[in-house]
């Protein structure tokens, strides 16, 4: 009975009592003139209000092919343009104010697309669906009196229609989105005719017309700056012939040495030194740490690349680097007493646009181990590239030396136990062997005195002398015949 009364008390409590409602609206207002020029900033504001104190969670939605990224601001409110929060203690009003960049012509929508609100009182939160928007127009700024700016537009075009030199040929063919090239010139040019067209007339160019030129390599810089100011730059590499070249052969291909560094980036920690090279001084690099000494040589196609001089064997070898923040690696073949880490093999990769000779665990790895020379301390090691991060480290595997180390050790103490039972086995035939021989000869030895006349003789003496003859003797002459009676 007092449970029913129960049930009957709750039922009615549940229906007189008042129930927390929210009358919750959502408005918007745009700060400032809906109708905005290209370029320019504007702000829209929506007003949250619910019938009593609460927390509000705002979503919108808006042209991002017209208006960038908005930023939030407001007072006791936080987050972004997917979802803004309000914060500190609750109340029953709050604003949020969204501010875009305008990046294109035409009509945008701010609109708030969701709001929820808390609700303490239930334990629960609630969701306010609302339409409320605001209409934004952009346009281009246009020339007006009454004292308003001119915000026109300008032009970003900042490519070339056009690219020739006098003499030569450009190689690669002229492409607007290609920004260098090379061209190789006589031994005796001293300057050329740079020719180019803009794209856009309102662009200007530098660089271009006559420009002087001198042995070996030349870079030459061609800029274009568009109307709204933005640039781009052409590069053309002019190599001009030297009158006396030192041809040298790397791999069985011919080479000719650069005398000189124009236009050429040193390596880091290398410096410019001079190189005696058939009686000839020229300009090459120099590390001391590493004692290493580099030239650049040039190919047959044109191509310019630092090479490795060997100044005792009158060698070249390509010079190949690979670097990190702190330090700088010059790739180098192992000597033949270094020991390649167990179970990797050669592989070459790519680092950079370099070819590198390298290790690997297998092709599907994700790293690649090198042997090179720190330039910064002279230190000769391997170290580990990672072809996902573009990241490099010294490498030392401290676990598979372990585990090699082990094997190792296991290999010796099978080798001490393996010859430890094969001179047991040995020395156990050896006198088993002894032991048959003597057998043999004991028993060949017995069968010889048996076959012989004496040994028979012997035989019966000594059965003899023991009375057993005589006994049998005796045995004989007791018996008695019907002849003796």
């Amino acid at each position: 009975m007092k449970i029913k009364k129960f049930i009957l008390l709750t039922f009615i409590l549940y229906f007189i009592m008042p129930v927390k409602s929210y009358a919750m609206t959502v408005g918007s207002s745009c700060s400032g003139s809906k109708t905005v020029n290209l370029g320019d900033t504007v702000s829209v504001t929506f007003t949250t209000t619910a019938s009593s104190p609460t927390t509000f969670t705002l979503m919108i939605d808006y042209d991002s092919s017209i208006l960038g990224i908005p930023t939030l601001s407001g007072n006791g409110v936080e987050g972004n343009a997917y979802k803004a929060t309000s914060t500190g203690n609750d109340s029953t009003s709050k604003q949020f104010t969204y501010t875009f960049k305008t990046i294109a012509t035409g009509t945008a929508k701010v609109k708030a697309s969701r709001l929820q609100v808390a609700d303490y009182d239930m334990d629960q939160d609630k969701d306010v669906y609302n339409s409320s928007s605001c209409t934004i127009n952009v346009v281009k700024a246009s020339s007006s009196s009454g004292g308003q700016s001119n915000n026109v537009v300008k032009n970003s075009d900042n490519n070339l229609k056009s690219l020739s030199v006098d003499k030569g040929t450009l190689s690669p063919e002229f492409n607007k989105d290609t920004l260098e090239y090379s061209v190789e010139l006589a031994s005796d040019v001293t300057k050329i005719n740079i020719n180019a067209e803009r794209n856009d007339s309102k662009a200007s160019i530098t660089g271009i017309g006559e420009v002087q030129v001198k042995e070996g390599q030349n870079k030459i810089e061609i800029v274009v700056t568009a109307e709204n100011g933005s640039t781009k730059t052409y590069i053309i590499n002019a190599y001009v012939k030297e009158k006396d070249p030192i041809n040298v052969k790397v791999a069985g291909e011919k080479y000719t040495i650069v005398r000189n560094l124009n236009e050429l980036t040193i390596p880091d920690d290398f410096k410019e030194v001079d190189v005696k090279i058939n009686d000839e001084i020229i300009k090459g690099c120099y590390n001391e740490v590493s004692n290493i000494t580099l030239v650049a040589l040039k190919d047959s196609k044109g191509n310019i690349n630092f090479y490795i001089y060997d100044l005792n064997k009158l060698i070249y070898t390509k010079y190949n680097s690979i670097s990190s923040s702190n330090f700088n690696i010059v790739v180098i073949e192992p000597d033949k007493n270094v020991r390649i880490p167990h179970r990797y093999y050669k592989v070459e990769f790519d680092y950079q646009g370099q070819t590198l000779n390298g290790y690997t665990l297998g092709e599907n790895s994700e790293f690649r181990i090198v042997y090179g020379i720190n330039t910064s301390t002279g230190e000769k090691t391997f170290y580990q590239y990672d072809l996902v991060n573009n990241t490099i480290q010294r490498f030392y595997n401290e676990q598979v030396e372990i585990y090699v180390n082990l094997v190792k050790k296991c290999k010796l103490a099978f080798i001490i136990l393996g010859s430890f039972i094969i001179i047991l086995t040995i020395i156990i035939i050896v006198l088993l062997s002894k032991n048959v021989k003597f057998k043999n000869k004991y028993l060949s030895k017995k069968l010889n005195e048996i076959d012989s006349p004496k040994y028979n003789e012997v035989k019966y003496q000594d059965l003899e002398a023991t009375g057993i003859i005589e006994t049998k003797k005796t045995k004989k002459s007791k018996e008695k015949t019907f002849l003796d009676e």
